[in-house]
């Protein structure tokens, strides 16, 4: 793994994946699957933050505590905003209860904070593919308003998603995303008023760890004071090798619990 920002200390750093989708909205895994491959591949923390909902992740959070896996489970969402009739996406950590979908910003931003939330950036100028994000223009809007209600924790420097399609693109010999670098130099230029860098792998099926943020401590602590570094593998074949262990992972885990289906 890389760091694209900041510094982690392996020593007393802790990892944490705050974007992950289960299959009770548009990803593939039940929230007990993502529950037991981040706990395989020792990620301390994880998010999972289906589009307008947070069931999926108090499903995961009370499989969590009825097994005693050692991983803090935060519950999240992918909000859908919509200003002007155009939605973009916000993150929205550490919530009690869902948030109404086709909001304006504002509005979001108001609801997130007002649970004791936390509401970070995410995909953001990948519009180009299809993403529901923020674009440029849009983010420095945001950011130069004088309104206190309207302010972020995070900013995603790094997303799985779209650095799987990146580095394929490159592995293949093609030009990748225009967005690939956009997140990382934008997040270096206004980091005031973006918050923590967060890295996260927006995973939808088995790809989880695709980017992690690195903190130490209490993670809410450490967004909020924007503590956090951000990894990412740095080679296509770090991404494949991810996959593969995942996939080790269930196959192993199918073989096992047909053995135990053998036993009684």
């Amino acid at each position: 793994m890389k760091e694209i920002y900041g510094q982690f200390d392996p020593e007393y750093g802790k990892k944490a994946d705050l974007h992950i989708h289960s299959n009770l909205s548009d990803g593939t895994l039940s929230p007990q699957q993502i529950v037991d491959l981040a706990s395989h591949l020792e990620i301390d923390a994880i998010a999972i933050t289906d589009h307008d909902m947070v069931h999926p992740a108090e499903i995961a959070r009370e499989y969590v505590e009825k097994n005693n896996v050692p991983i803090e489970l935060v519950i999240g969402s992918e909000i859908t905003t919509e200003t002007n009739g155009k939605r973009a996406h916000l993150i929205g950590l550490f919530l009690d209860s869902p948030i109404a979908k086709h909001q304006s910003v504002p509005k979001t931003l108001y609801e997130i904070h007002r649970q004791g939330g936390l509401a970070i950036i995410p995909h953001a100028n990948f519009l180009h593919m299809g993403f529901s994000s923020f674009s440029e223009a849009e983010l420095n809007n945001y950011l130069q308003t004088d309104d206190p209600e309207v302010y972020f924790d995070g900013f995603e420097v790094s997303n799985g998603g779209l650095l799987l399609v990146a580095k394929r693109k490159l592995f293949q010999g093609k030009a990748p995303p225009k967005a690939y670098d956009f997140a990382l130099k934008f997040y270096r230029q206004h980091q005031e008023k973006l918050g923590a860098a967060i890295g996260s792998s927006d995973a939808h099926r088995m790809t989880l760890e695709l980017s992690l943020t690195g903190y130490e401590d209490d993670l809410k602590s450490a967004i909020t004071n924007a503590q956090t570094s951000v990894m990412a593998p740095d080679t296509y074949e770090e991404f494949t090798d991810q996959y593969s262990k995942a996939k080790d992972f269930f196959i192993q885990s199918e073989i096992q619990s047909e053995r135990s289906r053998h036993l009684f």
